[in-house]
């Protein structure tokens, strides 16, 4: 999300969310903040992409570790 002030405020107030991050920038061009928004969106997507990845690998351990011996060697 970027704007000024005003545009963004007015973005907040119609936004549902828990968490609001802000970095007010005061000497950038509009390309530059385009570019920084950006980055920003895609390494959120990366962030929930390898939680979702741990939250998977944690459970093959958990199931892995109660799997009796002689049934993990079948595959």
């Amino acid at each position: 999300m970027t704007g000024s002030p005003k545009e963004v405020g007015r973005k907040l107030d119609k936004l549902n969310a828990d968490q609001i991050v802000a970095f007010p920038l005061t000497h950038s061009t509009a390309r530059q903040v385009k570019a920084l928004a950006e980055t920003i969106a895609n390494i959120i997507q990366l962030l929930e992409l390898r939680q979702r990845q741990y939250e998977h690998e944690s459970l093959e351990v958990l199931v892995d570790a109660f799997m009796p011996k002689e049934r993990r060697t079948l595959t």
